[in-house]
């Protein structure tokens, strides 16, 4: 296999990677929430225990998964670092805006999070620099993810 090959497939692994890993993600809570539970935040709950089980990990080249949280009964919270960032870096801004679309697209398309849409539930991903300094935070509310 030549080179050039191998650059591209790593340059498109490198970019697909977060996405697949959202996507897995989202299919575990997905899992969870139709299990039956009486109560919907104790299914977050365990979901939330189960990302932080294998937490912390690395999603792609620059960004951490630090753990999962339910905040109050309606949100539920991905917390992240970008390892190779500080709050001073250019690129943030467009960074936010790329990924807030993305992120978006993702809730709202997404089939496996229906129980969430449907009991309403915030999707927040949060996220601090490589010091532990917040940069930002992206909610998806249920009026961003209903048509």
């Amino acid at each position: 296999m030549n080179i050039y090959l191998l650059k591209r497939n790593k340059v498109f692994f490198r970019k697909a990677f977060p996405f697949f890993t959202i996507g897995l993600l989202i299919l575990i809570l997905a899992l969870h929430a139709c299990s039956g539970s009486s109560s919907f935040k104790k299914e977050m709950l365990k979901d939330a225990e189960e990302i932080n089980a294998s937490a912390p990990m690395m999603i792609d080249d620059i960004t951490r998964l630090d753990n999962a949280e339910v905040i109050k009964s309606n949100i539920f919270r991905y917390n992240y670092t970008l390892v190779n960032h500080t709050k001073s870096d250019p690129e943030i801004k467009e960074l936010i805006e790329r990924m807030e679309s993305r992120i978006t697209t993702l809730v709202k398309d997404s089939k496996k999070l229906e129980p969430y849409k449907k009991n309403k539930i915030t999707m927040s991903y949060s996220y601090q620099d490589k010091n532990g300094v917040f940069l930002f935070r992206i909610d998806i509310t249920p009026d961003k993810y209903t048509d």
